[in-house]
């Protein structure tokens, strides 16, 4: 196959209305036309591949709300909950059982925020990739005070550990760690730095006393070194020293060695790995003893006295919160384990734990009361939207979907949430596929889960017209991979690929369960259908390099009519489809390198033209590629990476007249768009981008 590329604009400004994008398109269709057979009753195919040429158009920013986040900070004094979500500091009282209450919240900050430490009444955040430090003063929890906004130093900072008037961070990913006093807290200023002699990056530090200790992991494929805890006098903080290391090896043959978090109690340190326990004795801190040790992985670890609490789990087994009794730490002996939603680290204050995501599942926040050491008992569970990869907006709905589960939130007739705690108000499972929601009407929700057990799948609808008790309406099991999706009355339509034949799956859902059915389509289908849409009495279905109008008058009989090739520009494979969209008697198919554009007054399909993007580069000039897309009646919204500025952007287009599209505006990332988008819904009024770990960011449609 064969692209080319023309030098005139496809896209034109708004407010330019003169006839020089029509002007540019005609030449470009004069230059360009490539005859090829197909197999459908189209005689021929017209390619044309124009390029994209429209300025930016920046506007002020329109964004209508932020929600939820991952849980990736917490600290708690036992009243009260100092978390970071998403990108906002949010305050949870924890008195009451059950479900945590917010008192407050910041407003979006710079990024998410990354790690949370309190000390002296006041709270350390460090936000974003490069660990911005803020302060916060809690001595009245409901109403913090900033106190700090800013760098102690170039380049990025970890928060590792606080004690007292000293924050410990970790400069970079590596073994270099700051001492930074902030006795002065609108003054904060790095004292003191050590250079740790074994090689490794340090995870957490916890003093005691005049000593810090460190915990250390290796990976092996890329830092060599020694995993274990360092021990380093602060006693003098503009001069610390390590004065003692103490080697863990793991076991198991992990390419991750060493432990990566600790907690102490008197003289007694505890320190976890994916694989092993240690109970080390610090009597004498700079010759530290194992004292007893448990196999198994740990995420995290918090200790008060002779009790030991461990975080364990894996994404395929159950999460536990498992207590030990250390009184004899040589035979440490678990007497209780309490299940919790899927979570990474803890935090731990007076009479409660806090156990909290962190990273991608991160959506739950639950707290143990640990007011009687030997029989815990979860006291409450807080439920944000966590990492969200998928977002679309439904009228007064927002869908969101998450590691484990769909979100879906009530919005007012403004668009906005009518109150913070209506984040994740009704929760539908869907485990096994990043919470894939395969599409969504105003009443129903499509779910995807994955059997590992048959590596089949199983399809839900979900009514969710009573959003406080969503009902599973039908359920179907394929025994191949479902990819895009589209409804006709009581018949539901999934692009698959069965072998290497692509085609379309059918679902009758009036009864409730029913069986699928396979059906074939023509071609080569890279991969098959990506994305369907339904107008009319037809059904339209796009591949990588195909694209397929199918007749659906009778859906259990469906008849496919017209196949075209879609040429991806300069040879380049196209790997994906974001969107189809159709307008009138033109259907868009929106790709990692373009929009492709297809004409059906005829009944069959025509390649007529498009916007094209060059395909992304690491050179200088190039534009880059769409990352995702998303239409609504009259636009289409794009997703484009770029190595030149801005780096990412998220552009609106008129498409009211298809082949002549407007660029209305452009929210630009970094700016505009302070936090990274990674997927796009829209409807008539609201643009949702789903902000990956800072949650769901809702924009008014222009």
């Amino acid at each position: 196959m064969t692209g080319a590329v023309v030098q005139r604009a496809a896209c034109r400004p708004a407010g330019r209305r003169d006839g020089r994008g029509r002007a540019a398109a005609a030449i470009a269709l004069a230059a360009w036309a490539t005859i090829a057979p197909h197999t459908s009753r189209v005689a021929a195919e017209t390619r044309i591949h124009l390029p994209y040429a429209g300025r930016d158009i920046v506007r002020p920013p329109s964004p209508v709300t932020q929600l939820g986040g991952s849980v990736d900070g917490v600290a708690t004094d036992g009243h009260y909950a100092f978390a970071g979500i998403g990108p906002r500091f949010v305050v949870l009282d924890l008195e009451p059982a059950g479900t945590p209450v917010r008192v407050w919240q910041s407003p979006p900050l710079a990024g998410p925020v990354r790690e949370v430490v309190l000390t002296q009444q006041r709270v350390w955040l460090a936000v974003g990739p490069e660990g911005h430090l803020q302060a916060y003063d809690v001595h009245d929890p409901r109403a913090p005070r900033r106190v700090f906004e800013g760098r102690v130093r170039e380049g990025a900072h970890v928060l590792i550990g606080a004690s007292g008037n000293l924050l410990f961070a970790r400069a970079g990913w590596g073994d270099v760690v700051d001492l930074i006093d902030v006795s002065a807290p609108a003054r904060p200023a790095v004292v003191g730095s050590v250079t740790l002699k074994s090689q490794g990056v340090a995870m957490q530090a916890v003093a005691q006393g005049r000593f810090l200790y460190v915990a250390r992991y290796v990976d092996e494929d890329g830092v060599p070194g020694l995993p274990g805890i360092a021990v380093v006098d602060i006693d003098r903080p503009a001069s610390p020293r390590e004065v003692a290391f103490l080697r863990l090896p793991v076991e198991g043959g992990s390419h991750l060695e060493g432990p990566h978090a600790l907690d102490v109690a008197g003289d007694r340190l505890v320190a976890v790995s994916i694989s092993t326990t240690w109970w080390i004795d610090i009597a004498r801190p700079t010759a530290p003893v194992v004292v007893g040790t448990r196999p198994g992985g740990v995420h995290d670890v918090a200790t008060v006295g002779d009790t030991t609490w461990l975080l364990e789990g894996t994404h395929r087994a159950q999460f536990s919160l498992v207590t030990m009794d250390t009184f004899s730490p040589s035979r440490p002996r678990t007497v209780a384990a309490q299940p919790v939603p899927i979570a990474f680290r803890l935090a731990h204050g007076r009479d409660r734990v806090v156990a909290y995501g962190r990273g991608a599942p991160a959506a739950v926040l639950t707290v143990v009361n640990v007011a009687k050491p030997r029989t815990p008992r979860v006291w409450g569970q807080f439920m944000t939207l966590g990492y969200v990869n998928r977002a679309a907006p439904l009228d007064d709905r927002v869908i969101a979907a998450r590691f484990d589960s769909i979100a879906v939130v009530p919005l007012d007739a403004a668009g906005v949430p009518p109150g913070v705690s209506s984040e994740g108000a009704m929760s539908i499972p869907s485990a096994g596929i990043d919470g894939n929601f395969l599409a969504a009407r105003r009443d129903e929700i499509w779910t995807l889960d994955r059997d590992r057990a048959s590596e089949g799948f199983h399809l839900v609808g979900w009514d969710v017209a009573d959003m406080a008790r969503p009902t599973a309406r039908w359920r179907a099991t394929a025994t191949h991979h479902p990819m895009g999706f589209a409804a006709a009355g009581d018949v539901r339509f999934f692009g698959a690929l069965l072998g290497w034949a692509a085609g379309l799956t059918t679902l009758d859902v009036a009864d409730g369960d029913a069986p699928t059915q396979f059906g074939p389509l023509s071609g080569d289908a890279d991969g098959g259908p990506r994305a369907l849409a339904v107008h009319g009495d037809r059904l339209y279905a796009a591949s990588p390099n195909a694209l397929w109008a199918i007749d659906v008058r009778e859906p259990h009989a469906w008849r496919e009519i017209a196949r075209v090739p879609i040429e991806p520009a300069g040879h380049r494979p196209a790997h994906n489809v974001l969107n189809l969209a159709v307008q009138g008697h033109t259907v868009l198919v929106t790709m990692p390198w373009g929009v492709a554009a297809f004409d059906t007054a005829d009944g069959g399909l025509r390649a007529i033209g498009g916007l094209m993007l060059p395909p992304a580069e690491v050179a200088p000039g190039s534009q880059g590629a769409h990352l995702a897309a998303a239409s609504a009646p009259g636009r289409l919204y794009v997703h484009t990476s770029s190595h030149i500025a801005p780096a990412m952007r998220v552009s609106a287009f008129d498409i009211t007249r298809p082949l002549d599209p407007v660029l209305l505006r452009t929210w630009t990332h970094p700016g505009e768009l302070p936090f990274y988008p990674c997927g796009l819904g829209a409807d008539a009024r609201t643009v949702a981008i789903a902000a990956c770990d800072a949650g769901v960011l809702l924009l008014n449609a222009p």
